[in-house]
């Protein structure tokens, strides 16, 4: 997908990862700058149609996984709208209610289409 930005400048985007966003030929899309690297090449994040970064979410409980190592820590896996598994770690003093099979979580960026997650308690 080939987005034009306002100076006529044009960046080459995978269609794939954001094939959910509902992007339009010849629609104006906003986009953040995800990052430039080293030899000057600009990567943009289309904005998201659902989520805002740094706002709070209810997200579907897919799996709850444990993790030994030094410290006994858990891991949730849960589900955006699309249906993507994102992976949220849990610390030991943040026990979370997994009953309700939902949990709250904050959108601490959005990275090529899928949501960064972590606990509201916790961020």
């Amino acid at each position: 997908m080939v987005f034009e930005d306002p100076f006529a400048i044009r960046h080459l985007i995978p269609y794939e990862m954001y094939r959910n966003y509902g992007l339009q030929p010849d629609s104006e899309v906003r986009c953040l700058v995800d990052r430039i690297n080293c030899t000057g090449r600009v990567f943009l994040e289309p904005q998201h149609p659902h989520y805002t970064a740094g706002e709070a979410y209810q997200f579907r409980i897919v799996e709850s996984l444990q993790a030994e190592g030094e410290e006994l820590t858990g891991s949730l896996m849960v589900a955006d709208v699309f249906g993507n598994v994102i992976g949220v770690e849990v610390p030991e003093a943040s026990p979370v209610d997994k009953s309700r099979g939902e949990v709250q979580c904050v959108v601490v960026k959005i990275r090529k289409g899928i949501p960064e997650l972590c606990l509201k308690q916790d961020c």
